[in-house]
């Protein structure tokens, strides 16, 4: 007999429910709105309490709307020509990102990265290259954006700054080991032709290393012979018998892997 009753009660409460967070979410939107003028302003005292607004609200908020509104605004601060000003913008998108497992969210922060990772200053750029191993790493194994990432970090791994580029190869073998994605095997794989080429041997050591792990782990026979063939520059007269010999060791080392089932 009070099965009717508890039916319509039920109803009426997620409808009021449902209403209440359409509402929060409407509401946090303009508040984060609120802070465009105080997000442009000319003065840092103003520019970064109004970016901590911004991140705490998007941040507190289970709404996914709410956050992209966030890094939809925070995309003035973060190419801001003032280092202290850029920087606070770069961990507030990576925290909006990391506070859902969103698709679109992480997609749309790795999107507002791609003025700081090509930076001017040494400082803005390694903290992007930080941000973006670790909105990748919490995006619960999305191809799309392993993918998306790896793109991005072709810009400072092809830099002739070394603070810059070595930071980028670790990166770029951080992300793809373990994560047995041919694919993104594929696309380190031709990041790291830039780099093995560099007239630095620190460099040319710590990408040999790169393009061995990732040989040896891929399961495709393509994969495998793309590896070798990035280390194919190892001939070349420039490079060091050090060098070469690494190279040739990790070459060894790849093809012995394919005496494993390769597809």
């Amino acid at each position: 007999m009070n099965t009717p009753v508890m039916v319509i009660g039920f109803t009426f409460a997620t409808a009021m429910l449902t209403a209440s967070t359409g509402y929060d979410q409407k509401e946090d939107q303009k508040a984060i709105q609120a802070q465009l003028r105080a997000i442009k302003n000319a003065e840092a005292e103003v520019r970064i309490p109004a970016l901590y607004k911004i991140k705490t609200i998007a941040t507190a908020s289970e709404h996914a709307q709410v956050k992209l509104t966030a890094l939809d605004v925070l995309r003035e601060p973060v190419k801001s020509s003032q280092d202290h000003v850029r920087i606070p913008a770069v961990y507030a998108i990576t925290d909006i990102a990391n506070s859902t497992q969103d698709v679109d969210v992480h997609r749309n922060a790795l999107n507002a990265l791609r003025e700081p990772i090509k930076a001017g200053t040494i400082a803005v750029r390694l903290v992007a290259i930080d941000a973006v191993n670790i909105i990748t790493v919490h995006s619960n194994n999305s191809k799309e954006i392993l993918l998306a990432a790896l793109a991005l970090l072709n810009e400072p791994v092809d830099s002739h700054n070394d603070s810059v580029r070595m930071p980028a190869v670790n990166s770029i073998i951080r992300l793809v080991e373990g994560s047995g994605d041919e694919a993104a095997y594929q696309r380190a794989l031709d990041s790291l032709r830039q780099p093995i080429a560099s007239s630095r041997k620190e460099i040319r050591f710590m990408t040999i290393d790169a393009v061995e792990r990732i040989g040896i782990e891929a399961e495709s026979k393509q994969t495998k012979e793309k590896a070798i063939q990035v280390l194919t520059p190892a001939k070349k007269s420039d490079w060091s018998d050090a060098l070469v010999e690494r190279a040739f060791d990790a070459t060894f080392k790849i093809r012995e892997s394919m005496s494993a089932k390769v597809t």
